[in-house]
């Protein structure tokens, strides 16, 4: 029997004018702490005036910056490959941050294992874009 394993999902977020507060850190390391999702890779992109982009993971990062996301993050797999970060930073603008986000819905895993459990397999999962569920509540 295979092991039940949460879908995993990937986020790119870029940050045209970069406001970090620390919020998106404690807001990770909630998710993480409760369960809900495994961070499996965590990279950060920044792409200067010139369009040079170079990316930062949290290994490499001083302690000062990383320590925020390091708790969210303790065990990463490193997923992402030099070819992801040449693919995301083409899509950011010039002067910009971003940061990509591998992890597994963890909160998942169990409805899954008991879907295995009882003879079921997953034959296909999708994700609706938040903006689409949003503006069809509106019309609704």
């Amino acid at each position: 029997m295979a092991i039940p394993v949460g879908p995993v999902d990937f986020l790119f977020v870029v940050f045209p004018q970069p406001n970090f507060t620390g919020e998106l850190a404690a807001e990770l390391q909630y998710l993480s702490d409760s369960g809900q999702i495994t961070v499996l890779d965590l990279i950060f992109i920044y792409k200067d005036a010139e369009g040079n982009v170079t990316a930062v993971e949290l290994d490499e990062m001083d302690d000062e910056a990383a320590d925020p996301f390091t708790a969210a993050a303790n065990e990463l797999e490193e997923i992402l490959v030099e070819e992801d970060i040449i693919n995301f930073g083409a899509q950011m603008p010039n002067d910009s941050a971003a940061g990509l986000l591998v992890f597994e819905n963890t909160w998942a895993a169990h409805f899954i294992g008991a879907m295995q459990n009882a003879g079921g397999e997953v034959v296909l999962s999708g994700r609706i874009p938040a903006a689409d569920v949003a503006a069809a509540l509106l019309e609704g």
